[in-house]
C-alpha cells in the first residue's frame, strides 16, 4: 500500500488539553471507496470500504485501514480473492477484533450474496460467511454485535431490477444464520434498509420505503422497530415531500427514543434539490422534530452520532457550499437538533463524499472519513479528517508558507538527537507530544540548534511542534528506539 498521508497536523493548545489536528488519505489502488469508519478502543481509527486497480475487467476487494490516534498506519490490508467483494461498514468487536459486511459476486455481472467476515485485532481472517437471500443481489449494509455475542445485520435484498426488500439478519458469534426478516408494508412493497441499533428487546432500523421501483415514485423514509427475533412490533413511514427522502444512520437517545439521519426533498426556500436531513422520533415512533440543513444544492448525511453535551453531529456529503462539485459535510446542533456550526472540507480539484463521524473522547473533536475522487485521471483515496470541538482544520487546510524548516537526527536516535532549525526560529518553543497529544517536552528556542535528550522518555514515534506567538511554523516526527 502507498500511503499519501502528509503531516498536516496542528497540535495547539486548547482549554488546556491539547487537540490533534489532521488529514490523511489512504491509497491502495486506482480506486479506494472507504465507506466506514470507527473510532476504537486505544483511540485510534479502524476504515474499511472498497478497493479497484481501475481496470474493467479486475475484481473489487475489500480493504481495512488501522491506525494510530493521529492516523498513521499501524496495518493495513486488501483482502483478496477471486471474488468482487465489497465492503460497506466495520465494528470493533468486544474481543478487540473487527467485523465486516458488504457484498460478493462471482464476477461484475453476476448475482450477490451478503457477506460477513470476522477479523482478529490484527486483521487476520478468522472467519466468512455469505449469506443468499434472493436470487439475484443481497447486500449488508451495516452490521452491530449484539448482546448474546452474535451479530445483527441490516441490508437490502434484489430480485431483480424493480424488487427490493429490506432486511434484518441476526447470526451466532461465527456468523451461522439464526433468523432472517423482511420488511414491507402492504401498500409500500419496496423498501430499503440501511442501518440498524439494537435496543434492550430488540432492534431499529431505518431505511426507505416507496411503492414502486419507479424512480418517479416517491420514497419514504421508514422506520422498524423488531423483537428480538426479527418480528416487527410496529413501523414508521414518514412523508415529507413527493420525491425522494431516505435516512441511512440511526441512534438510540437517552430517552429511549431515535435520531434518523439521510436527506429529503422538502426543499429549503430557492433550492430545487435534497437537502440533508435529522428527524428525531420518540420510542414508539411519533416523530417530534425534523430539521434541514443545506443550501441550494444537494446535500445528504450518511452518519449522526451524540455529542458529549447531548447534541449530535452528523457528516455526509454537500455540494451546496465549499469548492468543486462535492464537499465532505459536517453539522454540529443542540438537542433539539438547532444548527450550532457547519463546516464542510475539500480541495478544488477533487469530490469529498463522507460516511462515518466521530467524536473524540479526549478532546471532544470530531473524525471525518470518506473518499476524496478525482476525475482526471479517474481516481479515489480513503480519506480522513480530525477536527477540533468546532470543526476547524486550522494547519489541514493551509500548508505552511513560512520559510523554516526543522531536522532532526539522527531519526531514528536513543540517547540525544540534534535540532537543526533551518531559518529564523530563535524565540519560537519546540514542543514534544506523544500520540495522545499530551506535551512530553517544552523547550524554548535560543539558537539554530540544540541537543534533544529522550531523558526518560518511552520508545516510540513523537511528534513536534515548532511554534511562536504567531502560530505553528513547523511539525514533524520523530522516534526514539
Amino acid at each position: 500500500m502507498r500511503n499519501l498521508f502528509t503531516l498536516l497536523l496542528l497540535l495547539c493548545s486548547f482549554v488546556g488539553t491539547a487537540q490533534i489536528l489532521f488529514e490523511h488519505q489512504y491509497d491502495f489502488q486506482a480506486e479506494d471507496y472507504c465507506r466506514s469508519m470507527q473510532q476504537v478502543s486505544d483511540l485510534g481509527y479502524v476504515l474499511a470500504g472498497t478497493t479497484h486497480s481501475g481496470q474493467v475487467a479486475d475484481p473489487t476487494h475489500i480493504f481495512v485501514e488501522r491506525t494510530n490516534a493521529i492516523g498513521v498506519p499501524i496495518w493495513d490490508s486488501v483482502y483478496t480473492t477471486p471474488n468482487w467483494t465489497s465492503a460497506n461498514f466495520i465494528h470493533q468487536t468486544t474481543d478487540l477484533g473487527y467485523i465486516v459486511t458488504g457484498s460478493i459476486k462471482a464476477s461484475a455481472a453476476d448475482t450477490a450474496s451478503l457477506y460477513l467476515m470476522k477479523l482478529n485485532d490484527f486483521g487476520g481472517v478468522e472467519w466468512v460467511k455469505t449469506h443468499q437471500l434472493s436470487m439475484w443481489h443481497d447486500e449488508g449494509m451495516q452490521v452491530r454485535e449484539t448482546n448474546d455475542g452474535g451479530f445483527i445485520v441490516a441490508g437490502t435484498s434484489y430480485d431483480n431490477d424493480t424488487v427490493s426488500l429490506g432486511f434484518l439478519v441476526k447470526t451466532d458469534s461465527i456468523g451461522d444464520t439464526l433468523w432472517t426478516q423482511t420488511y414491507v408494508d402492504t401498500l409500500l412493497p419496496y423498501s430499503s434498509l440501511y442501518a440498524v441499533w439494537p435496543v434492550n428487546d430488540g432492534y431499529a432500523a431505518v431505511g426507505g420505503i416507496a411503492a414502486s421501483s419507479n424512480t418517479l415514485d416517491t420514497t419514504f423514509i421508514y422506520l422498524v422497530r423488531a423483537d428480538t427475533i426479527g418480528d416487527s412490533l410496529w413501523t414508521g413511514v414518514y412523508p415529507n415531500s413527493t420525491d425522494f427522502d431516505i435516512c441511512y444512520d440511526i441512534l438510540q437517545t437517552p430517552d429511549k427514543g431515535f435520531v434518523l439521519a439521510g436527506s429529503t426533498n422538502i426543499e429549503l426556500p430557492g433550492a430545487d434539490s435534497a437537502d440533508a436531513y435529522l428527524m428525531k422520533v420518540d420510542s414508539f415512533g411519533v416523530r417530534q422534530w425534523g430539521r434541514l440543513f443545506g443550501g441550494q444544492g444537494d446535500d445528504v448525511f450518511r452518519s449522526v452520532q451524540l455529542t458529549g453535551d447531548g447534541g449530535y453531529v452528523a457528516a455526509g456529503y454537500t455540494d451546496s457550499y465549499g469548492v468543486g462539485d462535492y464537499n465532505f459535510y459536517l453539522v454540529k446542533t443542540d438537542e433539539y437538533g438547532n444548527q450550532e456550526w457547519e463546516r464542510n472540507y475539500g480541495e478544488l480539484n477533487a469530490d469529498e463524499y463522507a460516511f462515518a463521524v466521530w467524536q473524540s473522547p479526549t478532546d471532544d473533536g470530531y473524525a471525518v472519513a470518506g473518499y476524496q475522487w478525482y476525475d482526471a485521471p479517474l481516481t479515489a483515496d480513503a480519506y480522513l479528517v480530525k477536527t477540533d470541538q468546532i470543526g476547524g482544520t486550522i494547519g489541514v487546510e493551509e500548508q505552511n508558507t513560512t520559510a523554516i524548516s526543522v531536522d532532526v537526527y539522527p531519526n531514528p536516535f536513543t540517547v540525544t538527537a540534534t535540532v537543526q532549525i533551518n531559518g529564523e526560529g530563535e524565540g519560537a518553543t519546540f514542543l514534544l507530544y506523544d500520540l495522545y497529544g499530551r506535551i512530553v517536552k517544552q523547550l524554548p528556542v535560543s539558537s539554530s540548534s540544540f541537543i534533544l535528550h529522550s531523558d526518560q522518555l518511552s520508545t516510540g514515534m513523537y511528534l513536534y511542534e515548532l511554534r511562536t506567538e504567531s502560530g505553528t511554523i513547523a511539525v514533524g516526527k520523530l522516534v526514539i528506539k
